[in-house]
């Protein structure tokens, strides 16, 4: 298995976004995609990724912020925490004030009764290709929002177990990421 691709794209994604936690998903996508060409000795994939990397992030970008309302929505309210968890991950991918209008819009979509997850995870699963660093990053996401007030209640482990089912998480697999953003959290703080 071959992870330079991954590493390297990461890295300059990383240097390119000015430290954007954004240029190094993007980036570790381009990179994993690289690295499945190499192996397979078609480099056409990669040059077919290029053209999609702007379909991708925007894909990346709603799924997070729709799936982050939606969690945020699962104990019946919206709380303080979960809309500073929101923000957080916005000033993370150092949003500028028009990405940040379209992240508040699809957050308060996601809030909806209305709003359909599954949906959400196919488009992402589609453009994503099943990339499994990519998902993971999503979840993790989810997960430290979900994180926000102190605790996951029992419907935003429910979602987060069926939506970690969706993209090829077993439950086993949330659970360790779940330990893993907690610890996080712990060290941080």
């Amino acid at each position: 298995m071959n992870i330079a691709g991954k590493l390297a794209g990461a890295f300059f994604g990383y240097l390119i976004s000015g430290g954007s936690i954004w240029g190094l998903i993007i980036g570790a996508y381009f990179g994993h995609i690289f690295d499945r060409g190499l192996a397979q000795g078609d480099f056409s994939t990669v040059f077919n990724a290029v053209h999609n990397r702007a379909e991708i992030q925007q894909v990346f970008f709603k799924t997070v912020f729709s799936l982050l309302g939606h969690i945020a929505k699962a104990d019946g309210h919206v709380s303080n925490e979960e809309i500073q968890a929101a923000r957080s991950v916005m000033q993370q991918m150092r949003l500028d004030e028009q990405q940040s209008m379209h992240a508040i819009a699809f957050f308060n979509e996601g809030k909806q009764v209305g709003f359909y997850p599954d949906r959400c995870i196919e488009e992402f699963r589609q453009i994503s290709h099943h990339n499994r660093a990519l998902s993971q990053m999503l979840l993790e996401i989810l997960i430290f929002s979900a994180l926000a007030d102190g605790k996951i209640d029992i419907n935003e482990e429910r979602i987060l177990f069926d939506l970690s089912e969706q993209i090829g998480f077993s439950r086993q697999d949330c659970q360790r990421l779940v330990q893993m953003v907690m610890g996080q959290q712990h060290f941080h703080q």
